[in-house]
């Protein structure tokens, strides 16, 4: 696949074979860039990322997924390591967002997250509240201590990650998407039940074809990057105890002042709904609730998706001031209701 930017990508290898002058692919493939190396130990700032792509693209150099194609290049791994001291922490998503500020000549913008994106979003709008103007959370996990199976499996007394990271190097995406179908052990029969009693009608063999390509086209996350994640999030439940650190600087959600939309899956069985609803007690700025009678993945790509768009588009539209006065007429419980309005 060849995009825009010159990038030649093979799906599903997560290899890089060449690079051709980049413009503004650049933010993009710093965090591709980022997360494999940190995968063995060197946490790269996006600074560092953009060295090595511009050295890379410089000459077409080959950059792999992984450190040990990359080791060859040890003059541009110094670059990084220097440019590491320069700029650290959430670098790569704050040089994404500079570009998209410079690009649309703005001083702030509105974000969207989905599942753990919507972590990563909220996380960001904390640490740089004055460049954000609104926030939309889809189906993020924000309670890590739920209720939830998932939630279960991944505490500290039942999922050892660091024997899982020692062994594996790595978190093998063949065990991840297992893991995840096992959450609902018949869910992959119910499938093709419903695949067979459709089969006489193209479009829905058509969009289940497409559909399942996309869940099953996944990519081994780096043994570095799952075992903070893991520890972080489902062992430590940092965000929510306000222990969490990015680059040593706490981050405090009391700082997320902006309007946010929190749209849950009420069929959701990866992120449970109270996961996500937590979040309306912990940030200082108006939330407004939306509850889709949907699943984790049904919520963004089937049948009750335009819901969901067009509660999105609506929240984006309006004027960031805007936001604070919308309410619903329905009433709302929890310790901040004055400030949540849910549709």
């Amino acid at each position: 696949m060849s995009s825009g930017s010159g990038l030649d990508y093979r799906p599903g290898d997560g290899w890089i074979h060449r690079l051709h002058p980049v413009a503004r692919g650049g933010a993009a493939l710093s965090v591709i860039l980022a997360f494999s190396l940190h995968r063995h130990g060197l946490p790269v700032s996006g600074a560092g990322c953009a060295t090595l792509l511009l050295a890379a693209a410089s000459g077409g150099l080959p950059v792999a997924a992984g450190l040990g194609a990359v080791r060859r290049l040890w003059v541009l791994i110094v670059a990084v390591a220097l440019a590491q001291v320069w700029r650290g922490g959430d670098a790569p998503l704050v040089l994404a967002v500079d570009a998209v500020l410079r690009d649309a000549k703005a001083t702030t913008l509105g974000m969207l997250g989905y599942c753990m994106g919507g972590t990563m979003a909220l996380i960001h709008a904390a640490l740089h509240p004055k460049r954000i103007d609104r926030l939309t959370l889809l189906a993020a996990p924000i309670n890590f201590h739920d209720d939830g199976v998932l939630s279960q499996w991944a505490r500290k007394e039942s999922f050892p990650v660091d024997r899982v990271v020692e062994v594996l190097g790595q978190m093998d995406k063949m065990m991840l998407q297992t893991s995840f179908q096992w959450l609902k052990p018949l869910s992959q029969l119910q499938k093709l039940k419903n695949l067979y009693e459709g089969a006489a009608n193209p479009k829905m063999v058509s969009s289940f074809v497409h559909l399942e390509s996309w869940l099953n086209d996944n990519v081994c996350v780096p043994g570095q990057a799952y075992r903070e994640y893991v520890t972080t999030c489902y062992h430590d439940n940092a965000l929510v105890n306000g222990t969490l650190k990015v680059n040593d600087r706490p981050v405090s959600l009391t700082q997320v002042t902006c309007p946010m939309l929190n749209v849950m899956a009420k069929k959701d069985h990866i992120v449970p709904v109270e996961s996500s609803r937590i979040v309306s007690t912990l940030v200082s700025g108006p939330v407004t609730e939306v509850l889709i009678d949907a699943g984790h993945i049904g919520v963004a790509m089937g049948s009750k998706a335009r819901e969901m768009f067009t509660q999105v588009a609506g929240f984006h539209d309006r004027p960031p001031a805007a936001q604070a006065d919308k309410t619903t007429d329905e009433p709302t419980a929890g310790p901040k209701k004055e400030k949540r309005s849910r549709r």
